[in-house]
């Protein structure tokens, strides 16, 4: 092979590698690899869109990064998509007990706290009709209740603890 070709077939190679190597996925928060941010379904999933949308459209304007907004259909799925390897979420708004679910499984860090209506607390409520007669909680025993997600920290890891306390 004389010197001409030699150096044609390593410009030829060279390049092929080069475009092969830079065929890579694009940069995190780019249009085309948005930062995906899982939410929990701690309402009704368009108006956990919306809200969270908001906030994504506020993030974007005033850092130029890209974010894809995803509701969980439970909490649980939030964790498993910080959790799945390769992970299938960037971040993820979690519920508190969630969250401590994640961050034990070493896939989560709490970096950020919600404030809703000017306050980082939240309550629960355990109701019943207003003619059942029950005025405590301990009176809750053998009665049939509804509950949301088994993970939702207010809706029911709390209430659940305040059960047992209380007996029922």
């Amino acid at each position: 092979m004389n010197a001409k070709r030699v150096v044609l077939v390593l410009v030829v190679a060279l390049l092929t590698v080069g475009l092969l190597t830079s065929c890579g996925p694009a940069e995190l928060g780019t249009e085309e690899n948005p930062i995906i941010w899982v939410f929990v379904p701690s309402g009704e999933t368009d108006r956990v869109t919306a809200g969270a949308q908001s906030v994504v459209d506020l993030l974007q304007a005033e850092t130029g990064l890209f974010f894809e907004v995803r509701v969980a259909t439970e909490y649980a799925g939030a964790i498993e998509a910080m959790c799945a390897d390769p992970a299938e979420a960037h971040m993820s708004s979690l519920a508190t007990f969630a969250a401590v679910m994640a961050a034990d499984r070493g896939c989560a860090e709490v970096a950020m706290l919600s404030v809703r209506y000017g306050s980082p607390t939240y309550n629960g409520q355990i109701l019943v009709r207003a003619d059942s007669g029950i005025t405590d909680i301990s009176e809750l025993g053998g009665k049939t209740f509804c509950r949301p997600d088994p993970l939702s920290t207010s809706g029911w890891v709390i209430p659940s603890i305040m059960l047992k306390g209380a007996g029922v």
